[in-house]
């Protein structure tokens, strides 16, 4: 049929030029992103296994990077591992060489020289290897504002100063010289020495060190300075530096009788006490002071000691974890976990304390006084006292007196940023959950005290300017690090927070021979479980290195024996990298295989074939062509009806 109002041709002809161009520009598409699936319209199943394969492959891609830092990482390990082996390797052959006898003092120093250099570097590639800012061997922690001696330093020993050496000789001591103290012959010799009726020796401006670990089991002693209740032997007194190096005095029994105070110094005036340790002391006296480390402290600096178990007792005065009495001076750095008793003045770190400073400290001492005050961290303090970033966890009793979870009495003083979580019992005048009794003035900020004591913060309070701040908690919350590191608990203060407790750093191993490195965990593959992550520990503990700068001038050491057991953790070491390595390059193969085959499959789902597609384009075009002629010739239709009329 003819007609006007209908083209039926042309209707047909735009339909089949509209599919014939839509089919055109897929092939277009296809052709120039080289995909036949663009769009999940394409095909919708395909689609979505197609991006599936896509996440996979971007996976294997970022996991053969992984293994292939992993290895770079244990090639560098391998790297310093091996420098340090053959230094070691030098050193041991210096130590075979300085044993033979042919050498004089002055070869001997030269061997010495060159192993002291060796050690040095061995240090240095130990606590400096690292891989893109992490350190391979030992954790790099931040650094604290004291100084770490938990790793006792080793000192070279002139035999000639061993103090038993000089005792027996004679001589004293003489001003501004370094005496050694190797074993409990020469602390004994000190003590003898100080404490000579007839001529205590002058301790003033000489300096003692302690090069090793001292067994006191069985050894008599009564302390180093002699002081009596009555203060008729105030000349026998220790006035010099004392430097324990970090070594550890154990099983020291200190026995004062009824009239001397006991510690391992009985009394001490204007002296330096450095980095002690103390373990399982067993100090008693009947009437004068008594204390772990010393018993009557004057004007005397203590800084990084500690007294680890035992028990501390004085039948009359006062005994305390650290310090019997103690006048002026400060603690810093320190803590005691002995067990105090005492007559009056009980406390876990002092006694009684008049005038000084205590800071970062703290003590975890039952402590009980029969008679007069006791306080976790100090019995009694009097004359502006000044307290800081310290605290107490014991338990306090006492019988008759005031007690404090943190001090007893307090006449005046500071305390800041300080806290205790002792409990506290008193049958007699009361206790606080801080300060049993609160005299005169008190001043400080930032002080929490444990709300379940059931106490407050001060027992008893006669202060005129009472204006220290504190604030009630529940032990959930003193044990929190969030709040312990806003008091100030910090690793830059020296702090770090173990079971809802600060612990003190520089008790913490060292670098060398102290905390190692972290597990190192290598993401080899592209899920969560243990088949896609190998896990190492890069670190390792050099313990002893420090022990081989005495090659060469030390004879009775056997060097040998310490080298190869280094030599023997270096190795074992290695042979860790090297296994992890061929894991690393085994994943790496299974990797590769896995990205092939992935593509491979994603290529044959998603990717175009060109010649196909070609060919579609060239059909589609010839029929968008015709379609197009064809259009004209339908376009003519109503103008042949025109020519009927």
């Amino acid at each position: 049929m003819i007609s006007i109002n209908t083209n039926l041709s042309s209707l047909i002809t735009q339909r089949s030029l509209t599919k014939s161009t839509d089919a055109l520009n897929l092939a277009i598409e296809r052709m120039t992103t080289g995909f036949k699936i663009n769009h999940a319209k394409d095909n919708a199943a395909n689609y979505s296994i197609s991006t599936n394969l896509t996440t996979k492959i971007s996976s294997y891609m970022v996991a053969e990077e992984n293994a292939s830092m992993g290895l770079d990482m244990l090639n560098s390990a391998n790297g310093s591992l091996d420098q340090i082996t053959d230094k070691l390797e030098r050193l041991r052959a210096l130590a075979t060489q300085a044993n033979n006898g042919t050498y004089g003092s002055q070869s001997l120093e030269a061997i010495n020289s060159e192993a002291s250099a060796l050690v040095d570097e061995i240090n240095r590639l130990y606590t400096t290897a690292e891989y893109n800012g992490i350190n391979l061997f030992a954790t790099a922690e931040a650094t604290p504002a004291v100084a770490a001696f938990a790793a006792p330093r080793t000192v070279t020993v002139d035999p000639e100063k061993q103090v038993s050496a000089i005792y027996v000789a004679g001589e004293t001591f003489q001003e501004g010289e370094t005496y050694y103290i190797c074993n409990s012959d020469d602390l004994v010799a000190l003590q003898d020495m100080v404490n000579d009726m007839g001529n205590p020796a002058d301790t003033t401006n000489v300096t003692f060190e302690l090069t090793s670990d001292i067994n006191m089991d069985g050894v008599e002693f009564e302390g180093i300075g002699y002081y009596d209740c009555g203060g008729m032997d105030e000349g026998r007194v220790f006035s010099g530096t004392f430097n324990g190096n970090g070594h550890t005095i154990s099983n020291l029994s200190a026995y004062g009788g009824m009239d001397y105070s006991a510690g391992l110094f009985g009394y001490t005036d204007g002296a330096t006490i450095d980095s002690v340790i103390l373990k399982e002391v067993d100090i008693e006296t009947g009437a004068s002071a008594s204390g772990g480390l010393v018993a009557e402290a004057k004007d005397t600096i203590i800084t990084n000691c500690a007294v680890i178990g035992g028990s501390v007792y004085s039948d009359m005065s006062s005994a305390g974890g650290l310090v019997g009495s103690m006048d002026g001076g400060s603690i810093s750095n320190s803590y005691s976990t002995a067990s105090i008793e005492s007559f009056e003045c009980a406390g876990g770190l002092v006694g009684s304390m008049d005038g000084g400073s205590i800071s970062n400290s703290y003590s975890t001492a039952e402590v009980e006084s029969s008679d007069s005050d006791a306080g976790g961290l100090i019995g009694v303090a009097n004359n502006n006292v000044q307290i800081t970033n310290s605290y107490a966890t014991g338990s306090v009793y006492s019988e008759y007196g005031y007690a404090g979870g943190l001090v007893g009495f307090m006449e005046s003083g500071s305390i800041s940023n300080s806290y205790s979580t002792a409990s506290v019992e008193s049958n007699g005048d009361g206790g606080g959950a801080l300060i049993g009794y609160a005299y005169v003035d008190l001043s400080g900020t930032g002080n929490y005290y444990n709300s379940e004591t059931g106490l407050d913060a001060i027992g008893e309070d006669d202060s005129t300017s009472n204006i220290m701040t504190y604030e009630a908690k529940t032990l959930a919350e003193l044990q929190s690090p969030v709040l312990l590191e806003s008091i100030g608990y910090t690793r830059d203060a020296g702090w770090r927070i173990e079971n809802g407790v600060p612990v003190l750093m520089v008790f913490d191993p060292p670098a060398t021979g102290g905390t190692p490195a972290g597990a190192i965990n290598f993401q080899i593959g592209i899920h969560s479980g243990e088949s896609s992550n190998i896990t190492l520990n890069l670190g390792f503990a050099l313990d002893g290195v420090n022990d081989l700068y005495g090659i060469g001038l030390d004879t009775t050491t056997d060097y040998l024996t310490k080298i190869d057991d280094l030599l023997s953790v270096v190795s074992n070491k290695a042979t860790e990298y090297g296994a992890a390595q061929n894991r690393l390059e085994s994943a790496l193969e299974e990797i590769s295989t896995q990205y092939e085959n992935l593509v491979s499959t994603r290529s044959t789902i998603r990717d175009a074939d060109i010649a196909e597609v070609s060919s579609q384009y060239i059909q589609q075009q010839i029929l968008q062509q015709a379609s197009a002629t064809l259009m004209a010739t339908a376009n003519q239709m109503p103008a042949i009806a025109l020519q009927l009329i």
